[in-house]
């Protein structure tokens, strides 16, 4: 306790000094010392704890609470007028029904075409289809995938091919000023595109075909996987994360995941798909799967004749036409 002492001198108008505390203040190790010798019983540690459980608690229970009363903010969708002009249209929930629609007119690009989806292919409201692409019988298109035939003209989806979510397919102008380029251009079946896909084509999720492009029936391109400039040839498997530019892979070839192709002596001496290979059947597996949704998904969603983008013989939307390839 701090003690008080009385200073005996007199002040010279006669009274007393008031008497000052002398306090003693203690030395950092003194205070060292009593910091690191508290000790909290573990019972008061499970009492903090559990408090500190119930306001948590509690505080989340306030915000359900408050969310539960607050009004629903309905979302108002706003439908450009030239939706039904551009091939989209929107079911009773305001979704649209397909994300399709033609080209715009460019300095290398003069004229407009529109995409040409079979009835029996399903393209997801979430995808995106722009231009001269032309989706055949029974192909699903993923959400989320998109095919812009808005540069790269000619874009051809093959039957019960599919081109799942994320995927992309995209290529360099195949036209300036109205003279076609060929050199941005694959010849496929007598005719010229900037990505052809053959029939029971899969492109897996993220992977991305540039043109000049083809890729050969029953070929399966894994995710994430990179196809530039390239022509990859009939029932091959690229791997995920594979990647090919400027080369041709042979007929029933694989290229191991990660592995990038850049010339082409690094693509003639790639593995063979023999029937020990752990993926030789992914193509084929997929390819079920897919036709079985978009059938699934065209009865779940029927449309009529000339709808979106639609007809029975996989003609052109909207009075346009799948052009761009010549």
């Amino acid at each position: 306790m701090a003690k008080f002492e009385e200073d005996d001198d007199k002040p010279k108008g006669g009274g007393r000094k008031i008497a000052v505390p002398k306090i003693k203040i203690p030395s950092v190790a003194e205070i060292r010392s009593l910091v690191t010798g508290i000790r909290i019983p573990s019972v008061d540690l499970g009492i903090i704890a559990g408090g500190l459980a119930i306001a948590t608690i509690s505080a989340g229970a306030a915000v359900f609470g408050v969310r539960m009363y607050l009004p629903e903010r309905k979302i108002q969708i706003v439908n450009n007028p030239k939706d039904v002009e551009n091939a989209k249209t929107y079911n009773p929930q305001g979704m649209p029904t397909f994300t399709i629609g033609p080209n715009v007119n460019t300095t290398f690009v003069t004229h407009i075409s529109h995409p040409r989806v079979h009835e029996s292919a399903y393209v997801h409201p979430q995808a995106t289809v722009l231009g001269a692409v032309e989706v055949v019988a029974k192909a699903l298109v993923a959400p989320q995938a998109s095919i812009r035939g808005d540069e790269g003209q000619g874009i051809r989806i093959g039957e019960a091919s599919g081109v799942m979510d994320g995927a992309v397919i995209h290529g360099p102008p195949t036209e300036q000023g109205g003279i076609y380029l060929e050199r941005n251009q694959v010849r496929m079946d007598g005719q010229s595109y900037s990505v052809f896909l053959g029939d029971r084509v899969t492109l897996a999720q993220q992977s991305q075909v540039y043109g000049p492009s083809s890729i050969g029936d029953d070929t399966y391109i894994g995710h994430q996987a990179l196809v530039v400039r390239a022509e990859v040839g009939k029932r091959c498997v690229l791997e995920p994360r594979a990647a090919v530019f400027g080369v041709r892979i042979p007929d029933g070839h694989f290229v191991p995941a990660g592995v990038i192709v850049r010339n082409q002596t690094q693509a003639d001496i790639l593995p063979l798909i023999t029937g020990d290979y752990p993926l030789r059947d992914i193509n084929s597996q997929t390819v079920e799967v897919n036709v079985a949704l978009a059938e699934g998904y065209n009865a779940l969603y029927p449309r009529r004749s000339g709808e979106a983008g639609h007809d029975g013989h996989g003609g052109a939307a909207a009075g346009g036409a799948a052009e761009g390839h010549h």
